[in-house]
């Protein structure tokens, strides 16, 4: 709690343990920041001096963030094999949904053929039919 304040030096420079903290914060207040600003706006006008925001920005933190609650569990390495299975799973179901779609596509495809080929055959059976009419004309002229 009563840790000195990092100088602007410390805080601009990479560290492991600066890049875990950048993470927890995202993973919390960053996440909840709607929530948070909403609950410290509330909070302030109930605590008008600044020494009375400590017990508010505690309670922003535990109630709002969520501060405390564990957002991973298990080695990075079990982390890293969930968010790969379920990147595989989301691959698999949009090949799953392209290749339905192209079925669908053929099957219309092969009902549009099938019309196309009987409309010419109507159109082909009346041509043998006026060809065979004329025929017969042309027969009892001579």
């Amino acid at each position: 709690e009563n840790q000195p304040v990092q100088n602007e030096t410390k805080m601009a420079t990479y560290s492991l343990r600066m890049e875990a903290m950048y993470w927890a914060c995202q993973l919390t207040i960053g996440q909840h920041s709607e929530s948070l600003a909403k609950f410290l706006a509330k909070g302030i006008k109930n605590y008008p001096a600044p020494e009375g925001y400590a017990p508010i920005v505690k309670a922003a933190c535990k109630q709002k963030a969520k501060c405390q609650q564990i957002k991973f569990q298990g080695s990075y390495y079990d982390r890293e094999k969930a968010v790969e299975r379920r990147y595989f799973a989301q691959q698999q179901d949009v090949l799953e949904s392209v290749k339905a779609s192209e079925k669908q596509r053929k099957r219309e495809a092969k009902k549009e053929a099938k019309r196309a080929k009987q409309a010419a055959k109507k159109v082909g059976k009346g041509k043998k039919a006026d060809v065979h009419a004329e025929a017969v004309k042309d027969k009892k002229e001579l």
